[in-house]
């Protein structure tokens, strides 16, 4: 939250400095097209499940990030976005930012990010997804989607050594014997016996498409596994692709519905 503030202030110096009568530049305009996205796909969503921040509070703010959207739709006047800018900015942190660190210095209720925990069977949750909440309860959260992505395929791994790899190798075979098909392009054979074999030789996606042909996943599942593998990728490499704590939301559970809490994956 402290973040967008940062950037709303960062943004007005950055429009201040313009020498222009209207802002016309993409770059500006993508800009604030930028920062009324993370206001009405992350943050505001996160208010507005918590009791404490009331409608009328959060409303005025989605009027003022609308107007700041709809100013990013073509070139508007520089002083129009500096007006926003202000409004945003100058009761931002009384508003929201000291309210929030006090609720939840205050509170001992469990976090939206700890209630996956609290869907896990026992036993299933380890280091790795344990890690991940973390994570995301400080805010990190392209580490987080990292980390939860690095449970999943723990998750999938050591549930393939217990059932045991050979049936693992015998899949990939059949399915790169395939001509037609839904895996008629995989062309893969794997001959692994270990567990450290199997994390060093099988990339991730090769690893669900096996799993789908082994009927641990569906087809449905598979595809929806595979955009957490792409989250977890943009969330690893540089890029301009944001993970809010909607899409992490998202992602959480996805995972723990799929795999962590999938009795198909159990070692």
């Amino acid at each position: 939250m402290a973040d967008l503030l940062k950037e709303v202030r960062a943004y007005r110096r950055t429009v201040g400095s313009e020498s222009t009568t209207n802002i016309s530049r993409k770059e500006l305009r993508d800009q604030a097209h930028g920062l009324a996205s993370t206001w009405r796909f992350g943050l505001r969503k996160e208010l507005g499940l918590h009791p404490a921040f009331s409608e009328d509070l959060l409303a005025r703010y989605d009027q003022l990030f609308e107007k700041l959207l709809k100013l990013s739709l073509g070139p508007n006047r520089r002083n129009t976005y500096l007006a926003v800018l202000e409004d945003v900015a100058k009761r931002f942190r009384k508003d929201l930012v000291i309210p929030a660190h006090t609720v939840a210095a205050e509170s001992d209720e469990p976090t939206v990010w700890e209630s996956f925990l609290e869907d896990l069977p026992e036993g299933i949750e380890g280091e790795y997804f344990r890690e991940s909440i973390e994570c995301a309860k400080a805010n990190l959260l392209r580490s987080a989607a990292v980390m939860g992505w690095c449970a999943c395929v723990d998750q999938i791994q050591r549930s393939l050594v217990g059932v045991g790899l050979n049936r693992f190798n015998k899949t990939s075979e059949q399915l790169a014997a395939k001509t037609k098909g839904r895996f008629k392009r995989f062309n893969k054979k794997f001959v692994v016996g270990s567990l450290s074999e199997l994390r060093a030789q099988v990339f991730d996606d090769d690893l669900l498409v096996v799993v789908e042909g082994m009927g641990f996943i569906d087809n449905n599942q598979y595809r929806r596994l595979r955009a957490c593998l792409d989250m977890r990728n943009q969330a690893a490499h540089p890029g301009e692709a944001p993970i809010t704590p909607y899409n992490l939301m998202s992602f959480f559970s996805d995972i723990v519905e799929m795999v962590l809490n999938n009795p198909s994956f159990r070692s």
